[in-house]
């Protein structure tokens, strides 16, 4: 049994492929990421949520008179399903969305301020940079720990800021921000997803560079050469 080829868009970011008027392909990315401030956000209003949800299975207990066990073990417990199910509804719900075109001459980026319009063929990189206040909020985080340990209430504080990154793209030397992404591991994928398509394109463009996933669009028209049918 042959094994089968890994497409290189099955892993993220959804990539949807459509031809242009020349027959080439057009790669519309989408990504979707959340940030260190809306998941900070997420996690409080989770907690208020399984607060909430506490408090109401007290007053609930107190009217239920005799009940069973398993009644009284449900209430105790709402918390938890509270908490998990408001947190990541809210993750999957606060979400920015950037959608990056590709085609063999330029790519546009389509985000909240409209779509920007770039040249393939200059330079050009996409690429991750920390947060710039990540340092701060470590060094917050990391003296607040020390004065917590030893404690019984002592724990290690959740970054946000610290494990956010910004992703941007580098065009003729300039710095140019698209996304904030919590998350190492989501923002790797990204990065790795948009470069991949970056230099598939490459090889479409025949510009010999990139990877092709065709043979018939590995070589370039040679000057001269007739390309039609006779």
């Amino acid at each position: 049994m042959m094994n089968e080829v890994r497409s290189p868009f099955q892993n993220g970011p959804r990539t949807e492929i459509t031809s242009g008027k020349d027959g080439k392909d057009i790669y519309n990315v989408h990504i979707a990421a959340k940030g260190p401030r809306m998941t900070k956000l997420a996690d409080w209003l989770a907690l208020g949520a399984a607060a909430a949800t506490g408090i109401g299975a007290i007053y609930g207990a107190t009217q239920l008179g005799e009940a069973s066990a398993w009644q009284f073990g449900a209430l105790a417990l709402s918390p938890v399903p509270a908490y998990f199910l408001v947190k990541y509804s809210l993750y999957e719900a606060f979400k920015r969305h950037v959608r990056v075109v590709f085609t063999p001459d330029r790519f546009t980026v389509h985000g909240i301020f409209g779509p920007k319009v770039f040249d393939r063929n200059m330079p050009h990189k996409f690429t991750l940079y920390p947060h710039r206040l990540a340092d701060r909020e470590e060094r917050k985080l990391a003296f607040r720990e020390s004065q917590m340990r030893g404690r019984w209430w002592g724990r290690a504080l959740k970054r946000y800021f610290s494990k956010s990154y910004n992703l941007s793209f580098e065009y003729m030397g300039q710095r140019n921000d698209m996304l904030t992404i919590y998350g190492e591991n989501a923002a790797l994928d990204i990065l790795t997803g948009l470069n991949t398509r970056d230099e598939l394109m490459d090889g479409q463009a025949r510009n010999g560079r990139g990877h092709v996933l065709e043979p018939e669009t590995e070589w370039s028209d040679q000057a001269g050469e007739l390309t039609g049918s006779m």
